[in-house]
């Protein structure tokens, strides 16, 4: 049998096939750089250089290809002198890909930009090429945004930042002399949110689903935090156990976790207003089981819960041993949302309005402040001056008289707040759960150990042969918005 051998030629990267001494093709090495892969042992990312080859008849034509490669992989590959946004868009995702100083949920956010951007920029001339483009195009896509993808106008802030990055990465390569998005507008109206608050039935309803049937202890953790303390997202994001008195029953609200660019940081509560909530009964069940639940997942890994350990972790992340991002905490909010009211629908049931996971604050004042009736009894409201001190709000003008502003002081006490809430909310017994959860990470084939094995196994399954970013992926073509003319 012939041996095939691979021998050097007099060009870097390119060597040639030898069977018995004749050749038989060249073979051309390419860098692609490097890239982020999944690693389901360590369910984290790391950096990987990856590279390729290909054969070539010809030792010319595989010069050909190797600088042709080599071009792609230093900047932008002008094969003509009119760019199309499609092949530019490419490019963009490349160099932001190879950038290992960007965060990776970064670089995922900016490739949604990019996709939509995709759609938009396949049209006509002027929004195919990039030398046909001026900024009133790209006004037209932050209308097209607004009035087709129905984004929000923060969103489409967002989207004019990528597009800054984007021309910029142009101009530093010569291609244009000018960022047209910099003296773009985006001229949309910001949409209003109204709170919205829920009826003491649709609130012991939320309860009552997060506690039966999301197999993620965090969730029920969330809900009541947010219905049953009136805490904010990032109040949420940044309570730590210490903060937390078991045996007075008090959440002391100290810390305030917010996300500013990618970086997170911990600040003063809304108003540098530190304060403390009280805790009810069924608060007083959940958070009692979940810190169960949460030192049974760390004594599998070995480890021990500290009293300055973030209160409110999901299950990946006790695994994991990282801290959820505070941007997340919102979406893990509409997930769950979606969930229960598909289960709803499923059965018959009345929906859940569609809500922000801070309109569970807003539902918790308006109960407080309102009274419900309850089987045509009336639980009447708690005292006003404790509902204005355990949520850190500011006293109304028309209550604002010197009387307030000089005697009014809070003398600590929360009882018809927490009376309230124990006659009106739902009872939960959560002991026979926890336990089974501790039992659970002992023992792998009970059931709720299935939920994290089928993420694993998905993780695997999508990654294997994947990259993070993925510049191929299909998009529809929309080619039907036109500008709207100003009168």
């Amino acid at each position: 049998m012939s041996k095939i051998q691979f021998k050097k030629t007099n060009y870097a990267g390119i060597t040639k096939k030898v069977v018995d001494n004749k050749i038989y093709g060249y073979r051309v090495m390419y860098d692609l750089g490097r890239i982020q892969k999944y690693d389901p042992k360590t369910e984290s990312y790391k950096t990987v250089q990856k590279k390729s080859t290909k054969m070539c008849d010809t030792l010319e034509e595989a010069i050909d290809f190797k600088l042709k490669m080599d071009k792609k992989r230093r900047g932008l590959l002008k094969e003509d002198e009119r760019l199309t946004f499609f092949k530019a868009f490419d490019d963009f995702l490349d160099y932001i890909n190879k950038d290992l100083s960007t965060d990776l949920s970064y670089k995922n956010s900016i490739k949604n930009h990019i996709n939509h951007m995709k759609k938009f920029f396949d049209g006509p001339d002027e929004r195919k090429y990039i030398d046909k483009t001026n900024s009133l195009v790209l006004e037209d896509y932050y209308l097209w945004c607004f009035e087709v993808e129905h984004l929000k106008k923060t969103t489409i802030i967002h989207h004019k930042t990528t597009l800054n990055l984007f021309f910029n990465y142009l101009v530093k390569r010569g291609v244009i002399k000018e960022n047209l998005a910099k003296n773009s507008d985006i001229n949309v109206e910001k949409s209003d949110f109204e709170g919205i608050a829920l009826d003491i039935d649709q609130l012991n309803r939320v309860i009552k689903y997060a506690a039966e049937h999301e197999d993620d202890f965090s969730v029920l953790c969330l809900v009541s935090l947010a219905g049953l303390a009136g805490m904010r997202r990032g109040e949420i994001a940044g309570l730590q156990w210490d903060d937390v008195d078991f045996d007075n029953r008090k959440i002391y609200i100290n810390h305030n976790r917010v996300q500013i660019s990618t970086a997170e940081t911990n600040k003063l509560p809304k108003g540098d207003k530190v304060r403390y909530v009280p805790i009810c009964d069924t608060l007083y069940e959940v958070l009692t089981n979940y810190k169960l639940w949460q030192e049974s997942i760390l004594r599998t890994r070995k480890k021990k819960l500290q009293d300055n350990d973030l209160v409110y972790k999901t299950e990946i992340n006790l695994k994991a041993d990282y801290n959820p991002s505070t941007g997340k905490i919102s979406r893990r909010f509409r997930e769950f949302l979606n969930r229960m009211n598909k289960y709803f629908r499923k059965n018959g049931e009345r929906e859940i309005p569609v809500i922000r996971l801070h309109d569970l604050r807003h539902t918790y004042v308006t109960l407080l402040m309102s009274g419900v009736y309850i089987d045509n009894e009336f639980i009447p409201p708690a005292d006003f001056v404790q509902v204005h001190f355990s949520t850190g709000h500011k006293i109304q003008d028309e209550k604002n008289t010197t009387a307030t502003k000089k005697y009014l002081h809070d003398l600590g006490n929360r009882d018809s707040i927490t009376d309230f809430l124990n006659k009106t909310i739902i009872k939960l017994d959560l002991t026979d759960r926890s336990s089974c959860i501790r039992l659970d990470w002992d023992n792998p084939r009970k059931k709720y150990k299935k939920a994290s094995e089928t993420k694993l196994k998905r993780a695997v399954e999508e990654n294997k042969e994947t990259e993070i970013l993925d510049n191929d992926a299909p998009l529809d073509n929309i080619h039907d918005f036109k500008r709207i003319k100003k009168e």
